[in-house]
């Protein structure tokens, strides 16, 4: 099968803008509800002692820079970039209700070049949004150059599922297209192409030797049952 044509920057911020309405709901659903689970367990990874300077990127609408503000105590900050409009403008909704805009300020900006300064943050994390990046090896080099020495960074991500059962493989290529043409309506499915960057994506083996070549250390991974989610944590 031919890999996807993975789109540039503006294709996928349009697509991820047009999917604003139905975007939570659907990680629900697509994920079978383990969504939730894997982005505390990457909270807990990560904070330490609750002060921490915490960089979210390809935030979304803000689940796990939402979970990270939970954690985190009064002296900390949380600071989310993403290149969607609409999804910022979600996410600023959500830190209303949740009386977190205090703590979370949140851009739109590239994973690849944030334009912010060298050794900023004491975490710096990315929830399901490196396979969508026209060059993950960019991003994580631009995670990297933002971590101070001794920070840590967390990467949630699906990964290629070679561990997967044959009911997951199924359910990744042919349900989750299925599912998404459903709620989103559109005629040209983004859900078919989302699930195909699922299916190509790197290994977690593979992205662990990504996170080792750019310098970092004490690279971990966890994957979760149904062998199509993983957590990687490393250090600066």
């Amino acid at each position: 099968m031919t890999p996807p044509r993975q789109k540039p920057s503006g294709e996928i911020c349009e697509m991820f803008d047009s999917l604003v309405g139905v975007y939570d709901l659907l990680n629900r659903v697509l994920s079978l509800g383990c969504d939730r689970f894997w982005r505390a367990r990457l909270v807990a990874l990560c904070v330490r002692d609750g002060s921490e300077r915490v960089l979210d990127l390809c935030c979304g609408t803000g689940d796990l820079a939402i979970a990270f503000a939970k954690k985190l105590n009064a002296s900390a900050s949380v600071h989310a970039l993403d290149l969607s409009p609409a999804m910022i403008e979600r996410m600023c909704r959500k830190l209303a209700r949740e009386k977190l805009a205090p703590t979370v300020s949140v851009a739109r900006g590239d994973a690849a070049d944030t334009r912010l300064p060298d050794e900023s943050f004491d975490i710096v994390a990315c929830g399901f949004g490196l396979r969508n990046l026209p060059d993950r090896r960019a991003a994580l080099r631009e995670a990297a150059r933002l971590l101070r020495p001794g920070g840590r960074l967390g990467i949630l991500e699906f990964t290629r599922p070679d561990r997967a059962s044959a009911f997951t493989r199924f359910y990744i290529r042919r349900v989750v297209p299925i599912i998404g043409r459903v709620f989103t309506r559109r005629r040209e499915n983004p859900y078919r192409y989302l699930a195909r960057t699922i299916a190509d994506f790197a290994s977690a083996d593979e992205l662990r030797d990504d996170l080792c070549e750019i310098g970092l250390k004490n690279v971990q991974y966890e994957i979760n049952r149904m062998g199509v989610v993983a957590l990687h944590t490393a250090t600066k």
